[in-house]
């Protein structure tokens, strides 16, 4: 073999090696620590929020009951965004719509105090949409979120927003200069109301990576979009919604 078809054959192995490397990328989860003593873990959150008695699968990060799962969602290593429109599930990072949905405030924890909303992505604007306060229990709002959007919770104790995009959220202290997931999600699959319907449980850290102990149960969210219901006197209504918010006591 000479010399160029030599090198021609070595940059061919190297792009293939790179292209084998990219295909074999894995969805990357953020760890969640157990909480300490007296705080409520993801497992107990689920079974307060849907009831029964949830177990921690063996890959260690998604939950089960009877009739219904809770699949984690991807933190990173995937770049398709979660559809509220199709129920397709992908990154936590990023969301795609529309989708018209009902949110109701159901449960509160902490002591800081937040609120909820989204961050329109479609238009260009740092504009964040507030829809409650997560302490106002039973608040409800029907909303259609954009064709691209980030979920997002401000923390009104600390004035810190946090996105469900890592890249948005910067740590504290020594972490300052470093971004860091502040959302795990999981997507809930089974009995939904007697309805097919697609829902998420957001898990939120609402205190910066370097002050926060990591076990995201500082707020719990639930999303559900259900499908068109067909009516006489109507094309259709898009189903109901239900957002729950779950906070603990300040650490």
């Amino acid at each position: 073999m000479n010399i160029k078809n030599r090198t021609s054959f070595v940059f061919a192995a190297l792009v293939g090696m790179g292209m084998s490397g990219a295909a074999m990328a894995a969805p990357g989860y953020t760890l969640v620590q157990s909480p300490p003593s007296g705080e409520k873990s993801h497992k107990q959150m689920l079974s307060q929020v849907y009831g029964g008695t949830w177990s921690l699968a063996s890959n260690g990060r998604d939950y089960s009951t009877s009739g219904m799962t809770a699949t984690r969602l991807a933190d990173k290593g995937v770049n398709t965004p979660t559809s509220l429109t199709t129920g397709v599930s992908g990154t936590d990072n990023v969301w795609t719509g529309p989708a018209m949905t009902t949110v109701i405030a159901k449960a509160k924890y902490a002591g800081d105090n937040s609120v909820f909303g989204y961050f329109d992505d479609t238009s260009g604007s740092s504009t964040f949409h507030q829809l409650f306060n997560t302490g106002t229990i039973g608040a409800e709002a029907t909303i259609t979120l954009p064709a691209a959007f980030r979920f997002a919770i401000k923390d009104l104790t600390t004035g810190k927003t946090w996105t469900s995009r890592s890249s948005d959220n910067y740590g504290t202290g020594q972490y300052c200069d470093n971004t860091y997931d502040q959302l795990v999600t999981y997507k809930m699959s089974g009995s939904c109301n007697g309805q097919a319907c697609d829902e998420w449980a957001l898990f939120w850290e609402d205190r910066p990576y370097g002050a926060s102990d990591r076990d995201f149960n500082d707020a719990m969210i639930t999303i559900q979009v259900c499908p068109a219901i067909p009516a006489p006197a109507t094309a259709g209504l898009l189903g109901l919604g239900a957002l729950g918010v779950a906070r603990r006591r300040r650490k």
